[in-house]
């Protein structure tokens, strides 16, 4: 992928003026990133070793990246548990303290306005929703309270005093033991600690969880700490900076979704292929879209959410057209990019159900160019995930 091209893939169109993470002269003037806009802030797409070694150092070493533009969410009060469970999918009174998940909120619809990391903690309910969508999310929450929950015991506090950025990588826990002498030998995926970083001199938020499919860790720090917790980790040999551009084919290897691209306020869980995020008990409240999911999954849907590989030379992009092979448009490409580790183009689409079994073969139009690609099983790349002995065998 020509740099120009993924610059172009990131920028957004917003007349808005961009915003800035506390880390935003950290990466320009030490680092120095290319920056482009992306979800109403100016990230980092790449650094100068660039996208491909970013995306191979993160896979062999350990890569740090800037999350800080996501939104963080803390819920409080006595009916936070029942609010929670009331605007997300997933089954969040059944989670053990500290215990998170990945849950959808839905609109009345079933559509996804979002997917969030959900963390259930003693006194408080913590959420981390998407940067271009937590306004939205934001306004979507308390319309649902006043709504709802207009009499009964619900804060939606906005956390932004901290930065977040993601550590990962198979060299990740080591890297934290070397840095900061920190044990994380029972930090299982998908678990949250707060631990006391006397190196650092300040306590952070440790979350066993990422978006690359390797092990790794998301980090919430106090944002006037950030540039002396990220000196401290990028001084360790096996530690590198990584941009947007390697994020989004890592995630893509390991078949996580891109709000926006291969789910949206348009397609419900049973299209996108993510009912296993969906409760099976009913919970302490029916979720906003519930009666629409339950039809779904009763009814069916027409086209569902497959990942592809290209079986000959060439990358297909989002928006291309999905055809069998009598020539029928039967689809259409949300992601797509080339695997630095499979050394193919890799993809996700939405496709007619009756051509969406694994190893269906069928065409994508790439700007006219006709390839053949194949609906294969993700992840593409095995995920790596440090994950608690019971739950070796359990797919989260």
């Amino acid at each position: 992928m020509s740099l120009r091209r993924l610059y172009r893939s990131f920028a957004t169109t917003s007349s808005e003026a961009l915003k800035r993470t506390a880390l935003y002269n950290y990466h320009v003037n030490k680092l120095k990133a290319k920056m482009v806009p992306f979800a109403g802030y100016e990230m980092p797409v790449n650094y100068p070793e660039g996208v491909l070694q970013e995306h191979l150092h993160c896979r062999n070493n350990a890569s740090l990246f800037d999350v800080s533009h996501m939104g963080q969410v803390k819920i409080t009060g006595k009916d936070a548990l029942e609010f929670v469970e009331s605007i997300v999918v997933g089954n969040i009174a059944g989670l053990k303290s500290n215990h998170s998940t990945l849950s959808l909120i839905l609109n009345s619809h079933g559509g996804i306005i979002d997917d969030t990391i959900v963390t259930r903690f003693d006194d408080h309910i913590h959420m981390v929703v998407n940067a271009s969508n937590k306004n939205n999310d934001l306004q979507h929450m308390n319309g649902y309270k006043s709504l709802k929950f207009a009499r009964k015991d619900v804060n939606i506090i906005p956390f932004e005093s901290n930065s977040l950025v993601a550590l990962q990588g198979p060299k990740s826990a080591e890297v934290l033991q070397q840095v900061f002498g920190l044990d994380t030998s029972n930090f299982y995926f998908m678990t949250h600690h707060e631990v006391n970083l006397q190196k650092l001199g300040t306590k952070v938020l440790i979350s066993r969880s990422g978006y690359t499919g390797e092990d790794g860790f998301e980090i919430s720090v106090p944002s006037d700490k950030i540039d002396a917790f990220c000196d401290l980790l990028l001084a360790n040999s096996s530690v590198k900076p990584a941009g947007l551009g390697a994020r989004d084919s890592l995630r893509l290897e390991a078949g996580l979704c891109l709000h926006g691209n291969d789910i949206d306020e348009e397609r419900n869980p049973v299209e996108a292929a993510l009912m296993w995020t969906v409760r099976k008990t009913p919970g302490l409240a029916p979720f906003i879209g519930y009666e629409e999911v339950q039809r779904a999954t009763k009814e069916g849907v027409k086209q569902k959410r497959v990942g592809f590989l290209v079986d000959e030379t060439g990358i297909v992009r989002g928006g291309a057209s999905i055809m069998n092979e009598q020539g029928q448009t039967i689809g259409t490409v949300t992601s797509g990019t080339f695997s630095p580790i499979l050394k193919k183009g890799i993809g996700m689409a939405y496709v007619n159900t009756e051509v969406s079994k694994i190893g269906t073969s069928l065409v994508a139009f790439q700007k006219g160019r006709p390839l053949k690609v194949k609906v294969s099983k993700m992840p593409f790349v095995p995920a790596k995930y440090y994950r608690a002995p019971e739950l070796s065998l359990i797919h989260i």
